[in-house]
């Protein structure tokens, strides 16, 4: 049997019959459409769209070198869609008998087609769903497939990094800084869409980190929409505890975001104030640790951060704003 996508909503359509029943001359359509054979005991009622149906269903039937019993996945639904368009009275009719009894049966294989189509396109919808309403577990739902990847690329790249690196590590904000126009040598161990949580599993798995010059720490921001305060600032203190003992550490603070962006930004601001106060605090008390906050250079006078400096969605850094970061932290190394 070939591959079968969206072209599968039509399927061969055969009833099983008696002899007696044969034989009694109840058949009332049998018909040849190209190679796809319609049967049916019930008389066809009249359709005003009959031959156009006729013509277009004529040309989803098996054609020569087909494996699937259908044409062009595109044109099934395309006919489907105007066959039902054009019936009347609840049914869907042709020359030769009833094809689809109901609208009602045609929208249920059209929906069963859509669902399938939604499980092609996006294989994380299950996930998706799972993780609104609350099925999945934390590991699940944040050491996702694509960090499991990288977090493989990383290993690749830790194995071969050299002795004195600097190790950043953290989020989409470190993922997109150009990491050696702070310090050479140095190795980028950002991911995308991390949180405090998803560092802390990954970071025993850096066998470079034992011979590194210095590690900087850039994490939480995707924290703030699954975990508490006090979560990610145990978080932090588990990754400096997990570090090797007395390597360098620079903590970054939470970066301003623009709320007037994207409304689920709102009241973003005083948390990461709040955060990077707690997270200060803990680098404080923490050997061989200095904490960076640029936030107010960052900020508009109204403390967003400032439309010089972000991407367009009020909250990733554009090079303008990584500029001021690495200014800010270069000099450390120096």
């Amino acid at each position: 049997m070939g591959v079968c996508g969206w072209g599968c909503v039509l399927a061969r359509i055969s009833h099983q019959f008696t002899t007696a029943t044969a034989q009694s001359g109840v058949l009332t359509g049998v018909h040849s459409v190209g190679l796809l054979n319609v049967v049916s005991t019930t008389p066809a009622r009249p359709s005003v769209a009959n031959a156009s149906h006729h013509t277009t269903l004529s040309g989803l039937a098996t054609r020569p070198g087909e494996k699937s019993g259908l044409g062009n996945s595109s044109e099934t639904v395309n006919a489907i869609l105007a066959v039902a368009k054009d019936s009347r009275l609840g049914w869907v009719s042709h020359p030769t008998g009833v094809i689809v009894k109901s609208k009602t049966t045609l929208v249920a294989l059209l929906g069963c087609v859509l669902v399938l189509g939604a499980l092609v396109a996006r294989p994380d919808v299950v996930d998706r769903i799972k993780s609104k309403v609350g099925l999945m577990s934390q590991e699940e739902r944040e050491l996702t497939p694509f960090y499991q990847r990288i977090v493989k690329y990383h290993r690749r790249v830790s194995g071969n990094t050299p002795a004195q690196a600097v190790h950043f590590i953290g989020d989409s904000f470190v993922q997109g800084l150009c990491v050696s126009a702070v310090v050479n040598p140095a190795i980028n161990l950002g991911i995308g869409g991390d949180t405090s949580f998803g560092v802390l599993k990954r970071i025993s798995q850096y066998p470079s980190l034992q011979r590194a010059r210095a590690v900087v720490l850039a994490f939480g921001f995707n924290d703030l929409w699954s975990h508490s305060d006090e979560d990610i600032v145990a978080n932090y203190r588990r990754v400096l505890a997990a570090l090797p003992t007395g390597m360098p550490v620079l903590m970054t603070a939470l970066f301003p975001v623009n709320e007037r962006e994207e409304p689920s930004l709102k009241g973003m601001n005083a948390r990461i104030r709040t955060i990077n106060v707690q997270l200060g605090a803990l680098c404080a008390e923490t050997p061989y640790c200095a904490f960076v906050d640029i936030g107010d250079q960052l900020s508009d006078a109204s403390g967003q951060l400032s439309q010089r400096y972000h991407d367009g969605d009020g909250l990733h850094l554009n090079s303008a704003g990584n500029a001021i970061w690495i200014a800010a932290i270069k000099p450390l190394f120096n």
